[in-house]
């Protein structure tokens, strides 16, 4: 990876790796390599958006949940359930960019080829239309570039820039949350439950491959993507 630096590490708690994005944006210099970061966690790991409050939507004195505030927005992220990762680009980069937009567009364009490679049987495209769910949790509600399948998200991120750098984390759909689980954290589970079916696509429902043998391809896929984008 000449042109982009990879990062993984050991299962952390949701703290330590969101403490680490934050310090890595705040720090980072103006000719650093941008860089690719697949998370790894502990079992139970929940982040949110840097403006939400939690126990509006968890039933409070529950053990097994690990909390974190993200240093971004967006909603809530059972990590358990999904692939999640980070982009940081520092502001000397040409694919750094003043306009929001943009740097959604360029992101999830390059995850859109990854998935594509990885699923070429299914359509995926960029979301459209605003549709009604949970809107404080991120697999049911879309934004603009969050990738879509057949109107259902199956993958979403939220960014935040400096003068520094941009740091964006994303979230991709590989299984849906155990309604038990739910019952035993979530106010309203059964909602959110609701919500999950009619607006969440699992992406471990439509492969033939095993969850981890799966996860590996769409890694690669996606470091590819980003280091094509640099050709």
């Amino acid at each position: 990876m000449s042109c982009w630096h990879l990062i993984e590490t050991p299962p952390c708690h949701p703290i330590e790796n969101m403490k680490s994005d934050e310090e890595r944006l705040q720090t980072i210099l103006p000719s650093e390599t941008p860089s690719i970061r697949f998370y790894r966690w502990y079992p139970g790991s929940v982040t949110y958006g840097y403006f939400l409050k939690p126990w509006d939507y968890f039933l409070e004195g529950q053990e097994g949940l690990l909390l974190a505030r993200r240093p971004t927005g967006g909603g809530i992220i059972f990590h358990d359930y999904d692939l999640a990762f980070s982009i940081l680009i520092p502001a000397d980069h040409p694919r750094y960019s003043m306009n929001t937009i943009e740097n959604y567009s360029f992101v999830n364009t390059c995850l859109l080829k990854a998935l594509q490679n990885c699923h070429p049987s299914l359509s995926f495209s960029f979301f459209q239309a605003q549709g009604e769910c949970r809107p404080n949790f991120c697999m049911t509600r879309s934004t603009i570039y969050d990738l879509v399948v057949n109107g259902k998200k199956v993958a979403g991120g939220a960014q935040r820039k400096t003068s520094r750098g941009l740091l964006h984390q994303g979230s991709i759909c590989l299984k849906l949350p155990e309604a038990n689980f739910l019952q035993r954290y979530v106010k309203n589970h059964e909602l959110y439950a609701q919500d999950l079916m009619a607006h969440s696509f699992p992406l471990l429902s439509f492969t033939q491959l095993s969850s981890s043998a799966f996860v590996h391809e769409l890694k690669q896929a996606i470091v590819k993507a980003f280091v094509d984008s640099s050709t």
